[in-house]
């Protein structure tokens, strides 16, 4: 007697029917994870329905490479992960962002396998399940402790820059190698809005062209909007909003900030950086770079209104009422020397911080003085291009050999018919402020060193 269930054909049928089954319910239990399959070049092959919640087109999808929808910034880790599966054989457990047409980046989890025939590689297959929600949580929580970790460097750099151009290239500087934003950049800008310096981090490319064009007299487009807003302004789309500016490219995929470097009705300038688009909705993050900018743009104004101090100070040597007093009586060295660097004059305490008598002073040549000779060459060029420059650093060396770092606040002698004949100023000795500088740099060193020992 023979059965229907002792037939091979229909016992074949029926495990096809228990399979299909097996194979509805596993795709009803999946229904909110995108199940694909890729072949061994990475080009996906086949894309479930569920990828439409998440704004992509299964139709566009198929066919193209599964690194072409994933963030830029996550591409090269991802194609190497699933070159590394294909060869080895192993599990593609991964996580990767997605970013769908219209912009919005999604966080899954990718869990896939190899798929073979006849033993050999021809594919993978898996499913991506949404954590969005968990991933951009910690994602955002990593990069405000970067921010916070560069709002302290910079903290630290406007308590001890006294030069505009170095705050900001060392603003920029920090804000990129703490990886809080893709590239940085900086301009300041006179009253009448003529760039005076510019500094970026994270540019590679085509900044020169940003640069003139400042210079020309035409200004990024969010310029205008950060002008108008008491906050910083978040850009979604760069390609589209900064159309036609020349690093535009640089963007990529990412968003953009903008923030004026405003105090006390004074527009010093502009910060401008790149971020990932999910950041931008973020109110803690327009408000951590509006702190930023409010400590550059305050150092901004401590250092004009120090510069006009010593600016009013160096008036008041030219006054020959009040010169013999100043000259005699200040705590700082004075001189006075001709523009071949011969010392003409030299108040008491230019004599103690060279610890040389009136006699051996007057008639020097200032080059003697100089760490390096080539520095003198180097300073003079400076003064002569503005008439002034204020806190100039040098390394000066004492009679006996010993190394001082200077300030030096120097302005131009001239003659009745304005040429050039000689300069004057004041030096002042910060030795001890460096050397207390450099302790303090290296008590953090060794405490970053015990910290990550301890952990």
């Amino acid at each position: 007697m023979s059965s229907s269930g002792n037939n091979p054909e229909e016992r074949s049928e029926e495990a096809q029917s228990r399979d299909g089954r097996m194979l509805q319910r596993t795709h009803a239990l999946m229904a909110r994870d995108i199940f694909y399959e890729a072949d061994v070049t990475g080009k996906i092959t086949f894309v479930s329905s569920a990828a439409e919640r998440f704004g992509f087109d299964t139709n566009a999808i198929i066919g193209t490479e599964l690194v072409s929808i994933v963030v830029p910034e996550h591409r090269e880790r991802v194609a190497s992960e699933f070159a590394r599966s294909i060869m080895m054989g192993d599990e593609f457990p991964s996580e990767v962002p997605l970013v769908a047409p219209d912009g919005r980046v999604h966080w899954f989890e990718d869990c896939g396998i190899v798929i073979r025939e006849n033993g050999r590689a021809v594919g993978i297959t898996g499913f991506l399940r949404d954590i969005s929600a968990r991933k951009t949580s910690a994602v955002h929580l990593d990069h405000l402790r970067a921010v916070l970790d560069a709002h302290r460097s910079i903290g630290k750099l406007v308590l001890r820059t006294t030069s505009p151009q170095r705050l900001i290239q060392g603003v920029c500087d920090e804000l990129v190698r703490t990886r809080s934003y893709d590239n940085a950049w900086v301009a300041l800008v006179s009253g009448m809005g003529e760039l005076r310096n510019i500094a970026h981090a994270g540019v590679t490319e085509d900044f020169d062209a940003l640069r003139s064009r400042i210079e020309q007299g035409m200004p990024p487009e969010c310029w205008a909007e950060a002008t108008s807003s008491s906050c910083a302004i978040a850009i979604e789309d760069p390609s589209e909003f900064c159309r036609g500016c020349p690093i535009v490219g640089q963007h990529g995929a990412s968003g953009a900030m903008s923030v004026r470097l405003g105090y006390g009705g004074v527009t010093y300038g502009f910060l401008n950086v790149s971020i990932a688009q999910y950041f931008l909705a973020n109110r803690d993050e327009t408000s951590l770079l509006e702190d930023v900018a409010g400590d550059i743009a305050y150092a901004l104004h401590n250092m004009e209104m120090a510069s006009r101090k010593r600016e009013a100070e160096l008036a008041l040597l030219e006054s020959e009422s009040r010169y013999h007093m100043l000259f005699e009586d200040s705590h700082d060295a004075v001189y006075v020397t001709s523009l071949d660097g011969r010392v003409l004059e030299a108040n008491p305490a230019m004599l103690e911080l060279f610890g040389l008598t009136r006699e051996e002073m007057i008639g020097v040549d200032a080059h003697s003085f100089y760490a390096n000779p080539d520095d003198r060459t180097e300073f003079q060029r400076a003064i002569e291009r503005s008439g002034t420059v204020v806190d100039y650093e040098l390394e000066l060396t004492k009679r006996s050999g010993d190394a001082m770092s200077c300030l030096l606040t120097t302005s131009v002698r001239r003659a009745a018919d304005g040429s050039i004949v000689g300069y004057h100023g004041i030096i002042r000795d910060v030795t001890e402020q460096k050397q207390a500088e450099r302790a303090l740099f290296e008590s953090e060193r060794l405490l970053s060193i015990h910290l990550r020992a301890v952990a």
